[in-house]
């Protein structure tokens, strides 16, 4: 049993990395004071975000590394991959002319975002 959870931990980890994501964007709107609402524009500009960054961590490779084998190297990548990201997701948003996500709430999220990855990879 315990070898089938280390086997498929990567996925544990996508998923609490992508429900830090969208509960990112979600903290990030409510303190910033822009109320969320759902719309067809918000879910997918929050699709296209959690596909960016979901790419990114995938590209650097952070879920082939057990947390135990960690170094100070790969909370480094988790930086570098939300810095990446928020650009790219800015640039998406400036490219289709879509603000339903506002820059200082992509930055927040950022922020948000990898100090939970890290916290949590780190407990």
């Amino acid at each position: 049993m315990l070898k089938k959870i280390k086997k498929y931990s990567y996925l544990l980890f996508m998923f609490i990395d992508v429900s830090i994501i969208i509960l990112g964007y979600l903290c990030s709107m409510f303190f910033l004071g822009q109320e969320p609402k759902f719309t067809n524009g918000l879910i997918g500009q929050l699709l296209i975000c959690v596909i960016v960054c979901e790419l990114y961590l995938n590209v650097f490779k952070v879920y082939q590394n057990m947390v135990r084998y960690e170094i100070g190297k790969d909370y480094i990548k988790y930086i570098f991959c939300a810095l990446l990201s928020i650009i790219n997701v800015s640039l998406i948003n400036l490219f289709f002319d879509n603000l339903d996500i506002y820059y200082r709430v992509n930055v927040l999220t950022s922020v948000f975002a990898v100090a939970s990855m890290i916290i949590y990879r780190l407990i």
